[in-house]
């Protein structure tokens, strides 16, 4: 039995990225009415970094800079993890334990296209072993 990808859990939903020059306060809003705990920061269509909800907790709040007057691209994390859509689930969440991070881009042709999470991917799991399926374990 051939093991899911994170194709499935991307698909269907659309991406959501900000721009460097984005504030916190502007992303920290599109991530809050979005439900999402980070977007990925993009020159274009190139990947140059994210910013999570800890960037917000750590960078700029216990840093004690300004909401409003703070770009992306001072607080953001630099070139980060990325896997491809055809990445196995047990390889992407191995990728996660081992930088210690729980967003991960998804790219495809050089563009990101989505983002993953740690959640989605115990939800996945979940589904997965309550269908009775098979379930891999990380490498």
């Amino acid at each position: 039995m051939q093991e899911a990808s994170v194709a499935g859990l991307i698909q269907g939903r659309s991406v959501i990225t900000e721009a460097p020059q984005s504030s916190v306060r502007e992303a920290a809003r599109i991530m809050a009415g979005h439900r999402i705990g980070a977007v990925p920061v993009v020159d274009g269509r190139h990947l140059i970094g994210i910013f999570t909800e800890r960037d917000v907790l750590t960078r700029v709040i216990a840093a004690g800079r300004d909401v409003d007057q703070t770009r992306l691209e001072e607080v953001m994390t630099r070139r980060p993890e990325t896997v491809s859509v055809e990445c196995p689930l047990s390889e992407a969440l191995e990728v996660m334990l081992d930088g210690r991070f729980r967003h991960l881009p998804v790219m495809a042709d050089g563009e990101v296209i989505g983002v993953i999470s740690m959640r989605d991917i115990r939800l996945q799991h979940h589904k997965l072993w309550a269908q009775g399926g098979e379930v891999a374990e990380p490498v």
